[in-house]
């Protein structure tokens, strides 16, 4: 079973780093596991059109190497 990363909840749903359409041409990219978050949907409304706090998630969660 999988868990939200932030919240722990056992509903989740993918939550991209970009918007889908910025995918177009990188079929790749679109299941990276650095351009994707386990977030259930609360968690996932929380940063849908917030800038700011995708990024802080992916920074926090997705941290470069």
């Amino acid at each position: 079973m999988y868990y939200c990363e932030v919240c722990g909840c056992p509903h989740v749903t993918f939550a991209h780093k970009h918007k889908r359409r910025w995918y177009y041409g990188q079929d790749e990219l679109l299941w990276s596991f650095d351009q994707v978050l386990l977030l259930c949907v609360t968690c996932h409304e929380k940063i849908e059109f917030n800038e700011d706090a995708k990024n802080y998630l992916f920074d926090r969660l997705r941290p470069k190497l």
